[in-house]
């Protein structure tokens, strides 16, 4: 028959389908190529052409197109050749490129990847052709031995490249055994099927002329990758490195346009491609409070939609041609569009970023599309115990309706028009409100020429203020009166005067008390408790119990803990011992790692630290994974409570220390990172060179500076604690421990 070959196909089909196994050619004929399928939507990348692969006369293969999980735009494709005398079977992909040929046998040898070229035997001889095939195509007793045997050879050609390089491997399997040996008839078989043969001078001649290489494969020591005798053969670590270069911030051109679009320019040639982030303020915490959500929803029909001047599709398939990208989102204080493109088209991008931004379709059946999207998703938000547990704590804290803890609902995503996308789009999208930063190999005068062709004529919409607007700012959070208990005759009392203190109620001390009113409508009374000396409420005795919230989740076999307090904002002075604090809890060595998971055996993850935004006030927030709740929570305590009134040790200091300050380096490894942060602290106001003030406001932490900060800041006795678990196994294990378990509704 004809050599036959596999066209190209435009496209490898997602299903991971099996192509038919290709037909089984004559021994004589040459080897069949195939080539690789590729992904013609990537073409301009990936796929400039396609190579040829090799399969020997007599094989049965097939080839198997699969999508590689790596990345969306990368197909592997595997050739499988089917059963051989073993019962296994040989894998061998191809790289889109061609280039690189790997085998993987699927027996329980020990295999190992390595490039290898698939060899291209010659027709048999006619004297020596394989008889017809027979009715049921099963091979002969020969070809059989012949196929094992191969397998076995590349096996071990594998392996022993692995641990005795290229060339003496070749030289192991090309040499014929010792002269006192004999040649076992598989390996014999398995010669005269390659077209070899190992007797009369043809074998004389290979024993005369590598009888070398044999004396030094035989003679090279056996070789462990395992053991301790291993690691006396590695070298000794370093003790000296030099030192780090200078770190200091990348040099960038700033500009502001008429209309007041900030603009950071920074040049980078490491790559061609141009990057660019647009910033604008408002995010989601400028979403109404009926409508929550309301800012991603605009975000992705934005985005989706496309432009008046390039729709939906026009605008996807011109993107698609360029290799280019344009995505929208929103975060917690902004709205992002973010470009990537080749470095030739760069003014093309940035025009239909510019268009997206300017003048968005926002057409109603894509609301629809991310509607339903977003409603499915709302359908799945409680199948994570640990979502569950953080959004229960924040709403306890915050508040339900606090825009630091609120959350979408279905009747509120239901009832967003796309009146409602270009009304937040006209009031939150203008250039005054707003940073774009580029990054690239580019001439920074050009682009900011650029940048004001597309932007310098950008304006807010019609019928806006002249100004911005503020983005909305909630409450500082406070654990609710009925959280805590068990401190005292008067606990509640007490919490509430916590939750005064918190929130800037006013309050009066004298002779060593307070009063305060109560925020809770349970608790109007004016009440008295003992303060001290750094103004917390300090706990009185009493026979009640702490309180913990139980959500139940029938089913499952661990309950997440979660406790909770208010903490601190980044611009609190305590924010440097505090994130100290932080690593002498975590991680592996880290006090709560140690007591909790080493020695007790409670919890396989275990963590506790502040949340510090820049903006607000944040959490302290502590807990795990555990099917002993109880017993967990109770350590978790003490643990806290010990740290609260004892510092922690020198090595411990240093330790936590070393791990930020080492760390340190890694926040310039990226000039897109770095670019980003830039943007973030231009928009929310932070300077510049906060990294390097904060990383100096490290160094100079102590131990007493840890003490000071940890007995003003954390207070476990008054922490809330929320538990998703099962009722039926967490409150036994919860009363035992001696808390008070209070039903919390999934729904609430």
């Amino acid at each position: 028959m004809p050599n036959a070959a596999v066209a190209c196909p435009r496209q490898a089909p997602r299903d991971n389908s099996v192509w038919p196994s290709l037909p089984r050619p004559a021994a004589q004929q040459p080897a069949t190529l195939l080539r690789p399928p590729f992904s013609s939507p990537f073409r301009r990348h990936f796929h400039r052409r396609c190579d040829t692969l090799a399969l020997s006369p007599g094989s049965s293969a097939f080839i198997r197109a699969t999508r590689n999980p790596a990345g969306p735009h990368q197909n592997h494709h595997r050739i499988h050749t089917q059963g051989d005398a073993s019962g296994g079977a040989n894998h061998a992909a191809v790289s889109t490129s061609g280039r690189t040929i790997y085998h993987q046998p699927t027996s329980p040898a020990p295999t190992s990847l390595s490039a290898i070229p698939l060899p291209q035997p010659p027709a048999t001889p006619a004297r020596a052709r394989a008889p017809p095939s027979r009715p049921d195509d099963s091979p002969s007793p020969l070809q059989a031995a012949a196929r094992s045997a191969a397998a076995l050879l590349l096996a071990t050609s594998l392996t022993l490249s692995t641990a005795l390089g290229p060339a003496a491997a070749a030289a192991g399997l090309l040499l014929p055994p010792p002269p006192q040996q004999q040649v076992s008839p598989p390996v014999a078989a398995a010669a005269a099927a390659v077209g070899g043969s190992l007797s009369g001078g043809a074998a004389a001649e290979a024993l005369s002329s590598s009888a070398a290489a044999a004396s030094v494969v035989s003679a090279a020591p056996p070789l462990r990758f395992t053991g301790p005798e291993v690691l006396d053969q590695l070298p000794p670590l370093p003790t000296e490195f030099p030192p780090l270069p200078e770190l200091r911030l990348p040099s960038y051109t700033t500009a502001k346009l008429r209309n007041g679009l900030r603009v950071f320019v920074l040049r980078d040639d490491e790559v061609p491609l141009v990057r660019a982030t647009l910033l604008m303020r408002g995010g989601q915490y400028g979403s109404p409070p009926d409508k929550i959500g309301l800012a991603s929803l605009t975000a992705l029909v934005q985005r989706a939609g496309g432009s008046t001047a390039h729709p939906s599709s026009s605008l996807d398939s011109r993107l698609e041609d360029l290799a280019a990208s344009i995505e929208l989102g929103a975060g917690p204080q902004a709205v992002s569009a973010d470009m990537q493109c080749l470095a030739e088209d760069a003014e093309e991008v940035l025009g239909l970023m510019a268009e997206l931004v300017r003048t968005p379709l926002l057409p109603a059946d894509k609301l629809a599309l991310y509607q339903a999207q977003i409603l499915n998703a709302l359908d799945h938000q409680n199948d994570s115990p640990s979502a569950i547990a953080r959004r229960k704590i924040t709403k306890l804290l915050y508040g339900p309706d606090s825009i630091y803890a609120r959350s979408p609902t279905r009747p509120g995503i239901s009832s967003i028009s796309p009146a409602d996308l270009r009304a937040y789009a006209a009031a939150w999208e203008r250039p005054d409100a707003a940073v774009l930063g580029l990054l690239g190999p580019f001439e920074p005068r050009e682009m900011l020429a650029l940048v004001e062709r597309e932007f310098g004529d950008w304006a807010p919409a019609p019928g806006q203020p002249e100004q911005p607007p503020p983005v909305p700012r909630g409450a500082p959070p406070a654990v609710p009166p009925g959280a805590v208990r068990g401190a005292g005759a008067a606990s509640d009392a007490a919490s509430s005067l916590v939750l005064a203190a918190t929130t800037g109620a006013s309050a009066s001390a004298g002779s060593g008390t307070a009063a305060a009113a109560a925020a809770s409508p349970s608790s109007s009374a004016l009440v008295s408790a003992p303060l001290t000396s750094s103004g917390v409420v300090a706990a009185a005795p009493s026979g009640r119990r702490p309180a913990v919230y139980l959500v139940d989740r029938p089913g499952l076999t661990q309950a997440v803990v979660l406790a909770a307090e208010p903490g601190i904002s980044l611009s609190d002075p305590a924010v440097y011992p505090l994130d100290v604090l932080g690593g002498v809890f975590n991680s592996f060595g880290g006090q709560l790692f140690d007591t909790l998971r080493s020695r007790e055996g409670l919890a396989y993850s275990v963590s506790g630290s502040w949340d510090t935004p820049a903006d607000h006030q944040g959490l302290f927030l502590a807990g795990g994974q555990t099917s002993s709740p109880g017993e967990f929570l109770r350590s978790l305590r003490q643990l806290l409570a010990r740290a609260a009134s004892e510092p922690p040790s020198e090595a411990e200091l240093e330790a936590a220390k070393a791990e930020t300050l080492n760390s340190f380096a890694f926040n310039f490894a990226s000039t897109a990172n770095q670019m980003q942060r830039i943007l973030v602290y231009d928009l929310i106001g932070l300077p510049q060179n906060f990294l390097f003030q904060y990383i100096q406001g490290i160094e100079k932490v102590r131990q007493s500076d840890v003490a000071a900060a940890a007995a003003a800041h954390l207070h476990p006795e008054r922490q809330a604690v929320v538990v998703v678990g099962d009722r039926e196994v967490a409150q036994p294990s919860l009363e035992a421990a001696g808390f008070e378990v209070l039903p919390m509704r999934l729904e609430d």
